[in-house]
């Protein structure tokens, strides 16, 4: 592996993955001393990791590493910032760079080792306080300690931003198991009454009530085994589907996996055996708690009817009180990302963006106003192109750059207040190209894009809001640095420019000067069909400058489709669990009910054959159906009001007590309830007396 001495500027010592290693290198076992190639830069291979190790990021597996101090080498730039580091020199020896891990092997204990790095750091920071003049900053400085976090799992963006999620999908998926569970005890409720005859065959010539008891639930265990084979079998189609889903991967190698290991393993069995032994020992008990002499005459026909019958009703009012759970949470997620798909950006989402590099091209700054203006030049050109235009930070693509210690003219900060706005340096026709409405002053000239002394900025309706109410924003000044030299000329519409959920911050557009910076975007305003004007967009940077790197071209609105990932896959698998609890509820209510019309069919017939009419059976069976569900909604509503609190952090404009999610669910699951009852009271109405009579 990589060792102390070769931190250095010149070092070419790399190391590979395993998989790159079979993949680029055929496992060729004389590895060891051949040369690559990283971004144009020779490196010398020095290790291959054992398989299994990517990195310490989980989403995002590396294929080679090497020293820190080479990363302004290769052009790496992944979190370059323009305001605490120079993206042309090594990071490691720059003051400014903040945003470095340090991961440390230590001992169990993690208390001394804190306590001696803290030791090392404490002086160092020290050194520096002095050099800061705001004394809240110096104060905060001062305040800072290390702590040691554990690290067996790795850095993982994904797993900090689907933890809520995943926790409530886990909690909806245990409810849905739960009605699963009570719909098949009732199941074997009713199967246990057609076998009471059996049950008391065996208990007169000797059988025991504990290994009858004992025999049911081998029965329910196998139920419950055959169940997770099932599961099983199917699991790692699944489980792939939905990493793919999670990171938005249609088609090649997976950065992870979360297939079926021993721990799946051992969970599922658990769950089986829980499950197997909940759904199953009442049944068991049931069946066997009979009176043989009445069993052996009736076949079990009447035997403690009242008490199986009840204990089904409370199964049945218990499944609809869960699919309430279930319906709501479905209904409350499903709405609160049609909030977020449907919400207005606030640029146009038609707008084509283009992924560059010119760093890694290998352009220098000297370098980069005339490679702007020849493509823009270049992609105007194009038909079906109106308009094109770049940014240091693109629209919806995870770049931003925040300054802090501003000066506003006019604004007086709260003490302890930090005053932070998100600066984006522009080029010509942004606005009009993103379709970003000017809401006061002007717009960038032309003669002032690129031009040396102008400091001049366009602002948002957040920082107005923020930092100029009562006071009108164009003319103010502000500035960085102590010094509010930059004067604002334009107020322009909020828009998401971060991401979709979040809301507009204060931010300031300044126009490129002289000395351009490396941006990573490019937005194209096209006309025509945007698949077309992207290909032909790709073709001509790629015939005019072959040597700089394009990545992606897709419009704003994939963009924004794909940062809704996590809401998009949540509101789906909610859905999914809600449809199927509802299925299980009908099943269940019309299972019960389809189970008491046999057993009153010989009741029914007596009715009938009095002379009762017809459509007052049909209610009275409806009836019962209509309280069952009825029950459930009155025991299930309070505790859903208190449980859907739990998600709303989790929503987007969505009251967790929302009345219309709320009303649906409920007309839903009565519509469900209903149409199950229906069908057993239709068919208890249509009940021949004569035949009734001639069965019993």
């Amino acid at each position: 592996t990589l060792i102390a001495e070769d931190e250095r500027p010149d070092s070419d010592a790399a190391v590979i993955s395993a998989a790159a290693w079979q993949q680029f290198f055929g496992s060729d076992p004389a590895i060891l001393g051949r040369r690559i190639a990283l971004n144009n830069i020779p490196f010398t291979i020095v290790g291959v990791m054992p398989p299994g190790f990517t990195g310490v990021w989980l989403e995002a597996p590396a294929d080679a590493w090497i020293p820190a101090m080479m990363q302004a080498d290769v052009k790496y730039v992944q979190n370059y910032s323009a305001e605490n580091s120079d993206a042309l020199k090594p990071w490691v020896p720059q003051n400014g760079v903040r945003w470095l891990d340090v991961i440390t092997r230590a001992d169990r204990a993690a208390g001394p080792e804190a306590v001696a790095l803290n030791t090392v750091y404490r002086p160092i920071v020290l050194d520096q306080v002095d050099q800061i003049k705001d004394p809240q900053e110096r104060a905060l400085v001062l305040d800072r300690r290390l702590v040691l976090v554990p690290f067996g799992m790795g850095f993982s963006n994904l797993r900090e931003q689907f933890r809520a999620p995943l926790y409530a999908l886990l909690a909806m998926v245990a409810l849905l198991l739960l009605i699963a569970c009570a719909n098949t005890a009732n199941l074997l409720l009713a199967r246990a009454t057609t076998r009471q005859r059996e049950m008391a065959v065996r208990l007169s010539i000797g059988a025991s009530r504990g290994r009858i008891v004992g025999q049911l639930l081998i029965e329910s265990l196998l139920l419950g085994a055959l169940a997770a084979a099932v599961g099983l079998a199917i699991a790692p189609l699944v489980s792939e589907l939905l990493v793919r889903m999670t990171i938005g991967v249609d088609t090649g190698p997976l950065p992870f996996s979360v297939g079926v290991d021993s721990r799946v393993l051992i969970f599922t069995a658990v769950v089986t055996l829980i499950t197997s032994l909940l759904f199953g020992f009442a049944p068991a008990w049931r069946a066997t708690d009979l009176s043989l002499s009445t069993a052996l005459k009736s076949g079990g026909r009447t035997s403690h009817h009242g008490a199986r019958m009840s204990l089904s009703k409370m199964l049945v009012v218990a499944q609809v009180a869960l699919s309430l759970f279930l319906a709501v949470g479905a209904g409350l997620f499903a709405r609160s990302f049609n909030n977020l798909a449907s919400q207005p950006l606030g640029v146009r989402d038609s707008v084509l963006s283009i992924s560059m590099n010119p760093s890694l091209g290998g352009y220098q700054v000297a370098e980069l106003s005339g490679l702007y203006q020849r493509i823009l030049d270049r992609v105007e050109a194009i038909p079906g192109v109106q308009s094109a235009t770049t940014a240091m930070c693109g629209v919806l693509n995870g770049c931003r750059s925040n300054s802090d210690g501003i000066v506003i003219s006019g604004y007086t900060a709260q003490p302890g207040e930090q005053v932070m706005i998100q600066v984006n340096i522009v080029g010509r026709n942004y606005f009009s190209t993103l379709g970003m409405t000017l809401a006061a002053g002007r717009d960038f000239a032309p003669t002032e894009i690129g031009a040396a002394g102008v400091k001049i900025a366009v602002i948002n309706e957040a920082m107005v809001r923020k930092y100029f109410k009562g006071r009108e924003p164009v003319g103010q000044r502000f500035g960085f640095d102590d010094k509010a030299d930059v004067q604002i000329i334009g107020v322009v519409r909020d828009a998401h420019v971060n991401t979709v959920r979040e809301a507009a911050v204060p931010m300031v557009f300044i126009p490129f000067g002289p000395s351009a910076v490396f941006v990573g975007t490019m937005q194209v305003r096209a006309t025509g069909d945007p698949d077309q004007v992207g290909a032909a967009v790709r073709r001509a940077l790629r015939d005019l400058e072959p040597r700089l790197p394009v990545d992606r071209v897709t419009t704003i609105a994939s963009l924004a489709a794909s940062t809704l990932r996590q809401e998009r896959l949540i509101a789906r698998l909610t859905t999914v669990v809600g449809i199927l609890a509802l299925a299980l509820a009908s099943l269940g209510l019309y299972g019960l009910m389809a189970y008491a019309v046999k057993q009153r069919t010989a009741e029914l017939g007596v009715r009938f054959a009095l002379g009762a009419p017809r459509a007052r059976v049909l209610w009275m069976v409806f009836r019962e159906s209509l309280t069952l569900g009825a029950i459930g909604l009155a025991i299930g509503l309070p505790f859903v009001m208190i449980a859907s609190r739990l998600v709303g952090p989790m929503l987007f404009n969505v009251s967790p007590s929302d009345p219309m999610v709320l009303s649906v669910a409920i007309v839903v699951l009565l519509a469900v309830g209903g149409w199950s009852g229906y069908l057993p009271a239709f068919r208890a109405s249509r009940i021949d007396p004569l035949v009734a009579l001639r069965e019993e």
